[in-house]
């Protein structure tokens, strides 16, 4: 009995799309969006480049560079994307590589799980897309570029090696994804509760 009722609230979850803040984004100016989603694109840029500028932790914090680009993306889905050009821009006059893995992976992650919530999408869907834009930007790099940051996943098959990737992209996707909704609905509207409105 308990198991139906997991996976009915599991199913539940997965369908309905992500709630909205009390305010919600798209009631904001343009002069804002634009300053927003510099200022994303700026702290993207600077989380991406600490892979260069902090070796070891570095590594942990470029993950976070999605946040800014999935936050910019909740206002228009081409924010979000002038943010990731913007970001990567920065990052290749730094570290060439790192512009391109934030072009190509955490980029597009951050681009689509801020679209897929801003246009209230089933949270399955937003998942799905958000994991099919990370493992297809993952694919290129390794099949195609060979970057040598990937060279563990390049030697592994596409049929075994590439099942298993997807499914542990699926599960860091589905943890950024939930992350980002949390922190959406808890502090989503801050800029509007200041004197943006």
């Amino acid at each position: 009995m308990r198991t139906h009722r997991s996976w009915g609230r599991l199913y539940r979850y997965l369908k309905h799309p992500v709630g909205t803040p009390p305010t919600s984004p798209k009631q904001m100016k343009p002069a804002p969006i634009i300053c927003y989603s510099a200022a994303m694109a700026a702290m993207a840029a600077l989380l991406q480049s600490s892979m260069v500028l902090l070796p070891g932790f570095g590594q942990l914090l470029g993950a976070f560079s999605s946040f800014p680009i999935a936050f910019a993306s909740l206002l228009h889905p081409a924010s979000g994307l002038l943010t990731v050009v913007a970001a990567a821009v920065v990052v290749t006059m730094i570290h060439p590589v790192g512009g391109i893995l934030l072009l190509l992976t955490t980029g597009p992650l951050g681009l689509m799980i801020g679209t897929t919530i801003r246009l209230r999408w089933p949270r399955a869907l937003g998942i799905l897309l958000s994991t099919l834009a990370l493992f297809l930007g993952i694919t290129f790099l390794t099949r195609l570029t060979g970057i040598e940051a990937f060279h563990l996943l390049r030697l592994l098959d596409l049929q075994g090696g590439g099942i298993i990737i997807a499914i542990c992209l699926l599960v860091y996707t589905w943890l950024w994804f939930d992350l980002v909704e949390y922190i959406y609905l808890r502090l989503g509207d801050w800029t509007h509760r200041a004197h943006w409105k």
